[in-house]
């Protein structure tokens, strides 16, 4: 029994190993790189909406963020011919209002499968990792979810869920940024995150690495 538990933990763990998120990007340049951020736009928070231009992006950063060098030399070669401003998150007065992730997990965290002593993932009924591509929440921001397997490590993460379990996470933070007029009103999920911003309104906005660097490879680099 206790053979056949130790093979079944190996397959769970290599199914945990190659899963990955819907969209993928490039996590090459993972460590930190040679680049940096002095000839980059800096702007302050509270100057998030008075700049001129009817059309901008700000992006907000950390030096030595592991998931900000994924993306580092695309988003500086985005920057060298759009109108980008950098905001530092590591300085305090430009910290925004946090983002209460629980209620986005309780509400879209579900148990989608479970990995059989096989190590195949057995769907519950109407169930498949496929369903969870191209969904959108309330404010009309497309989703994206990473899937999980339980483990007697990370079973903390995952309320009411079992070892072995395989649960759809949610990655997109649930904020109607459309709304915000006012840096006051601003709430950082993590960085990095990507805003585009038209005519003093936010009208999308591009969160952690996997989905900023799907939008920066959209746009043509590479």
């Amino acid at each position: 029994m206790r053979k056949t538990m130790r093979k079944t933990m190996k397959k769970m763990m290599g199914i945990a190993m190659s899963m990955v998120m819907l969209f993928s990007v490039n996590l090459s340049a993972a460590a930190a790189t040679s680049l940096d951020y002095d000839n980059v736009q800096k702007i302050a928070t509270k100057d998030f909406f008075n700049q001129t231009e009817d059309d901008y992006y700000v992006y907000y950063y950390m030096e030595n963020c592991p998931f900000c060098n994924q993306v580092k030399s695309d988003m500086l070669k985005f920057a060298e011919d759009r109108s980008v401003y950098f905001v530092d998150y590591r300085i305090r007065d430009n910290w925004c209002q946090s983002y209460d992730w629980d209620v986005a997990i309780k509400k879209y965290n579900k148990t989608i499968g479970r990995v059989s002593q096989e190590g195949s993932i057995e769907y519950l009924p109407g169930e498949s990792m496929e369903k969870y591509q191209g969904l959108k929440n309330m404010y009309g921001k497309e989703m994206i979810f990473s899937f999980e397997i339980v483990t007697e490590d990370n079973i903390a993460q995952f309320e009411g869920a079992q070892p072995g379990d395989v649960v759809a996470n949610i990655q997109t933070p649930e904020i109607d940024y459309v709304s915000m007029t006012s840096p006051d009103e601003l709430i950082i999920a993590g960085v990095p995150v990507l805003f585009h911003v038209v005519d003093g309104k936010i009208v999308n906005f591009y969160f952690d690495s996997v989905e900023i660097g799907a939008y920066l490879q959209s746009n043509n680099l590479k």
